[in-house]
């Protein structure tokens, strides 16, 4: 657990956002990247409901305005582990 806070801290700040997007999108998710306003990156909240009625907290989710000027919204599916926790991504789905 010592990790998960630092990296939470880190992908609070809108320009770390920014460039895991211009720094991991390829093919035509990078071409959205291109289309996104990313100085209008912001953070909000992270709270949802699953398909069987349970409150789900996600570590970060952002919206940011492309460049027509329309919000969209980008869902980082992160969860900041401190081990190995094969399962992560099946529970992630839920």
């Amino acid at each position: 657990m010592l990790h998960d806070p630092i990296h939470k801290l880190l992908c609070s700040f809108p320009r770390v956002i920014a460039d895991i997007l211009r720094g991991y999108a390829r093919g035509k998710l990078g071409e959205l990247v291109e289309r996104l306003d990313l100085s209008t990156l912001e953070q909000v909240g992270a709270e949802r409901v699953s398909d069987r009625l349970q409150l789900r907290l996600s570590d970060a989710v952002w919206r940011v305005r492309r460049d027509d000027k329309r919000w969209v919204w980008v869902y980082f599916a992160l969860e900041f582990q401190s081990r190995p926790a094969p399962g992560t991504s099946m529970r992630m789905l839920a």
